[in-house]
């Protein structure tokens, strides 16, 4: 049994409160990136691409709080609505620093991984590096990855999934722990529904905020029913093992 699957059977035994983890803050900005942590042009054209879920959008007046992760694998349940599920093309994040010293946060890596809610099986995931950042004590960012650059992944995306960020490296313009790492929680959903509950994989720990504010990541998820070309080729040996066989 995945730890995942452990954390979907918690849930449904009541989360616990992790008030402490709250911050206030604000946000200076949103970038988008290659896997890199370059900072590139969006060629978003809407072509057979649909937004699945998302907060990542809302309005900035929705930005209730920082949480803090850390090196803690976090993730969020989406339910996500359109045509489908999908092949993952883009998707959004976010970045935050609650140290509260002086040292500012100036950027690092990470890794983002989906679940399936049915039974917390494992999908796909990728690492990824920030771009030059200078966030101060209660600062953030939302990150974007350009249109269609996460399609080579070949990550087919289910309809109800988790979602887990998780700092591997941080960087800082002084001293600072990685544990001063965050994330956005942002509300409403724009796009999809999300339970107000996150679950700490690391830990296998139910949280929620109890309401105050309601635990939803800062996410949105984009997926292209366009087969890639990986699948087409797999298509294309199916249907030459089918054309023998009829022979």
């Amino acid at each position: 049994m995945s730890k995942l699957m452990v954390g979907v059977l918690a849930l449904a035994a009541g989360a616990g409160a992790a008030s402490a983890d709250i911050y206030s803050g604000y946000e200076v900005g949103q970038y988008t990136i290659d896997l890199a942590g370059n900072v590139v042009q969006d060629g978003f054209s809407g072509r057979a691409v649909n937004i699945n879920y998302d907060r990542w959008n809302a309005p900035g007046s929705s930005l209730q709080a920082l949480y803090a992760t850390g090196s803690r694998e976090v993730a969020d349940d989406l339910n996500m609505v359109g045509v489908g599920a999908g092949w993952l093309s883009h998707m959004g994040l976010s970045v935050a620093n609650v140290n509260n010293t002086a040292s500012n946060l100036t950027g690092g890596g990470g890794a983002i991984r989906f679940y399936r809610q049915s039974d917390g099986g494992f999908i796909g995931g990728f690492n990824f590096s920030m771009p030059a950042l200078n966030l101060a004590a209660g600062g953030s960012v939302r990150l974007s990855f350009a249109a269609e650059s996460l399609k080579a992944l070949n990550i087919f995306l289910t309809d109800n999934i988790w979602v887990s960020t998780q700092f591997t490296t941080i960087t800082w313009s002084g001293a600072g722990s990685i544990d001063n790492a965050g994330i956005q929680i942002r509300n409403p959903a724009i796009i999809g529904s999300s339970a107000d509950g996150i679950y700490d994989v690391t830990n296998s720990q139910s949280i929620n905020f109890g309401g105050n504010p309601l635990a939803n990541n800062a996410y949105f998820i984009a997926t292209d029913n366009v087969p890639t070309p990986g699948s087409l080729a797999l298509l294309g040996l199916g249907g030459l093992v089918a054309a023998r066989r009829r022979r």
